[in-house]
């Protein structure tokens, strides 16, 4: 599955106490894309997410705790790999999904941060293999 990503929003709401990353092909509607979200609670806020861990929203509302294999980044798009439950949590034809980054669309640096923000939030041994995120130095 292939999505060629327009539209960009990040945002840090105290009110809902939640970090996201929406990357989306436009604003219709029912957006395709996704949207990475993260609690920004403390893990003893009896509100906080339990087990704590990063949250994937689809354009319809379907969500999925956790659920990224392996992110990888090409600079000018992402390939995410998702484990079957998310598959099916998130309505998706494949384990496999390449987000392209429109050339205009501002903040690219953004939405790498964004995302080694929310796929490295939660426990070790649930958290992605995140590839291509951080320059190797010569």
């Amino acid at each position: 599955m292939d999505l060629s990503i327009r539209v960009m929003h990040e945002e840090e709401s105290r009110r809902y106490m939640c970090y996201s990353l929406a990357l989306f092909e436009s604003w219709e509607e029912e957006p395709v894309g996704f949207e990475f979200q993260h609690d920004l609670r403390e893990p003893d806020d009896p509100r906080a997410c339990k087990p704590p861990t990063y949250c994937v929203v689809d354009g319809q509302h379907r969500s999925s705790f956790g659920g990224v294999l392996r992110a990888e980044w090409g600079g000018d798009c992402v390939g995410l790999r998702f484990t079957d439950l998310a598959v099916q949590e998130l309505g998706l034809t494949s384990n496999e999904v390449m987000l392209f980054f429109d050339a205009a669309l501002d903040g690219i640096d953004a939405i790498k941060k964004g995302l080694i923000r929310v796929l490295s939030f939660g426990p070790a041994g649930s958290l992605p293999e995140l590839a291509g995120f951080v320059s190797k130095q010569p």
